[in-house]
This record gives structure tokens, C-alpha cells and sequence, in this order.
């Protein structure tokens, strides 16, 4: 991997961490109901399978911050990935982008339910984790790449590989 795609990565990761504190101020970053702002980079996958090492590694780094730490670190870092690897092998990118929302939030709702004071229902814990990681990804994600794609030369400078279809 050259400099400029480990600055790429870097770059990826910071603006992860970035939009997820951004989102806890709001008391969004972490728990049942989440409005992850960074969780729209978890789409970059789908464009180039190099954006897994920095959304995965932004997803490490900004979950040191989270009320269940070290577990929160592992689980969530873990289920970033897979969706991440997922996402690179579906070819229709609206459908692609129920990967993060149905495989991603289901290791979080086990993780919430069980590591939490006083949980409601895992139900009720999947369904908010599904319901904000849908908005984010499908009100503000596919809306915001659908706009950049256009725009090849954000295409070519990200190494896209893959366009919207």
C-alpha cells in the first residue's frame, strides 16, 4: 500500500471518529438509539474494498469512547468489518447498503442487551438500532454518495471502482 492510500485511509478513519463524536454531543453516538453520522462511510466499501481498513479503523478508534469500552472496541470493530467485507462482494449498491443496517446492528443489539444496565427487550433494542442506522445510511448516506458519484472527478481522486447502479 503506497502513501497516498494509507493517508487515504487515515483520512477515512479520522473523519469516522470525527462524525461519531460529532453525533455524541447530540447524544447519538452510542447505544440503543444511535444517529451515527459516520455510519454514511461505512458505504465506502461498496466503491473500493481498500475503504475497510480506514472505516474499520475509525469504528476502533471512535468506540474507545463508548459507555461499554473494551467490548464495544472488539464487537462493534468486528461487525464493522464484516459488514465492510459483505458490502464488497454485492454488486447492487441500494441493496448493499441494507448490509450495514441487518448484519451491523445485530452484534450491537446482543452487545447493548447484554452489557447495559436495566435493558428493554433485545427486540426493542434491534429494531431502534436498525430503524437510526436505516436513516442515517438511506436519509443521509445514498442521497449524499448518490450526489458525489456524479462528480467524476471525486470518483477518480477516491479510486472508486464501482459506480451507483
Amino acid at each position: 500500500m503506497n502513501v497516498k492510500k494509507i493517508t487515504r485511509q487515515g483520512m477515512v478513519a479520522a473523519i469516522y471518529v470525527v462524525l461519531t463524536i460529532l453525533s455524541e454531543t447530540f447524544g447519538l453516538g452510542y447505544g440503543s438509539l444511535q444517529f451515527r453520522l459516520s455510519e454514511t462511510l461505512a458505504i465506502l466499501p461498496f466503491f473500493n474494498p481498500e475503504y475497510t481498513i480506514g472505516v474499520t479503523l475509525g469504528c476502533f478508534l471512535a468506540n474507545i469512547a463508548s459507555t461499554v469500552g473494551i467490548i464495544d472496541m472488539v464487537v462493534g470493530t468486528l461487525a464493522t468489518f464484516v459488514v465492510a467485507l459483505i458490502m464488497t462482494k454485492i454488486k447492487n449498491f441500494y441493496i448493499a447498503c441494507l448490509v450495514p443496517v441487518v448484519v451491523g446492528m445485530l452484534p450491537i443489539a446482543l452487545e447493548i442487551y447484554f452489557m447495559m444496565p436495566n435493558p428493554v427487550g433485545f427486540w426493542a433494542i434491534l429494531g431502534e438500532l436498525m430503524l437510526s442506522e436505516a436513516l442515517v445510511i438511506y436519509a443521509v448516506g445514498v442521497p449524499v454518495f448518490y450526489i458525489l458519484c456524479k462528480n467524476k472527478a471525486f470518483t477518480k481522486a477516491l479510486e472508486f471502482k464501482r459506480d451507483i447502479k
